[in-house]
């Protein structure tokens, strides 16, 4: 058996709520988002439920890059604080 459970990690995005909407420059946000999975062992267990858990990022980001590194931490790189999208 393993003794790891997988995460699933978000970085930045914008503070956009409308997704209909879209404007030239949105700004990004701070914020960073996981969740942990589990194990298959745990998965559904009583109790056991999945939560976003949310932190706050030294600077504001959106369409970064995020490299998973051998010693299990995580760089994030290129990115910007204002997202320019091209309709």
């Amino acid at each position: 058996t393993n003794n790891y459970a997988a995460e699933v990690a978000m970085f930045g995005g914008t503070s956009q709520k409308d997704p209909g909407y879209c404007p030239c420059a949105v700004p990004a946000i701070d914020k960073s988002f996981r969740i942990r999975l589990g194990s298959f062992a745990t998965m559904g267990a009583p109790g056991n439920a999945y939560q976003w858990e949310m932190e706050t990022m030294p600077m504001k980001r959106t369409m970064s890059d995020a490299v998973l590194l051998p010693n299990g931490k995580v760089i994030i790189v290129n990115g910007a604080e204002v997202s320019h999208l091209s309709v």
